[in-house]
Order: structure tokens, then C-alpha cells, then sequence
């Protein structure tokens, strides 16, 4: 193997590599639909995101959802007008049950051309 394809499968391989663990941190843990459906509920996201989650002129469309990182981090650190949801609100395994209880919801046809 002459130096130049050593570089080039090390670089191959390093993006491999960092392809996955990429993957892997938006991978969302799993969650519970049902407990996420009571939280969405409870604390009040249907009002600016409706109950089938299409969003408002309040709140965003959440179906289809956000890659689980994204989705986290949203909650976490809002770029709207959205309260900010830090873990002494909604633990990370709350925020999984809401990712669950989200990536439920049917796709409406608005919502179907997004994916």
C-alpha cells in the first residue's frame, strides 16, 4: 500500500467512523408513548402545538420530529418563544417518553410531504 492510499483509507475510515457516532447521538433511547402523551398533555405543548402536533401560529410542527438531538436540545434551549424545559423540569427519560409519544402521531398529508 503506497502512502498516498494509507492517507486516503485513513481518512475513509475516520469519517466511517464519525458517520456512526453521529448516528448514534441522535439515536433517541426508548421511550413511552403512553407516559409521553400524559406529559404533552400536562404540561401544556398542545396548546402552541395542537394535540396531533401540526403546530400553530403559537408553536411549531412537530410531526414528523426533529432527529432526537435536536429535539432535546430544543427542549432545552429553545430558539422561540418556547419556555426553556431544563432536567429539574423534564428528566432526559421524560423528554424520551414525549419523543416516543410524538414520533406516534399519524402523518397528516401536510406533514407527509416534510419527511
Amino acid at each position: 500500500m503506497t502512502k498516498r492510499s494509507k492517507s486516503y483509507f485513513c481518512f475513509i475510515l475516520f469519517f466511517a467512523l464519525s458517520l456512526g457516532a453521529a448516528r448514534a447521538q441522535d439515536a433517541a433511547p426508548r421511550g413511552d408513548a403512553a407516559r409521553g402523551k400524559a406529559l404533552y398533555e400536562s404540561t401544556g405543548c398542545y396548546e402552541c402545538h395542537t394535540y396531533a402536533g401540526i403546530g400553530s401560529s403559537q408553536g411549531s410542527r412537530l410531526v414528523p420530529p426533529l432527529a432526537f438531538g435536536a429535539f432535546l436540545k430544543q427542549l432545552r434551549l429553545p430558539r422561540a418563544v418556547m419556555p426553556p424545559y431544563e432536567a429539574a423540569v423534564l428528566s432526559d427519560a421524560q423528554i424520551a417518553d414525549l419523543y416516543a409519544y410524538v414520533s406516534s402521531l399519524p402523518r397528516t398529508p401536510a406533514s407527509a410531504k416534510l419527511d
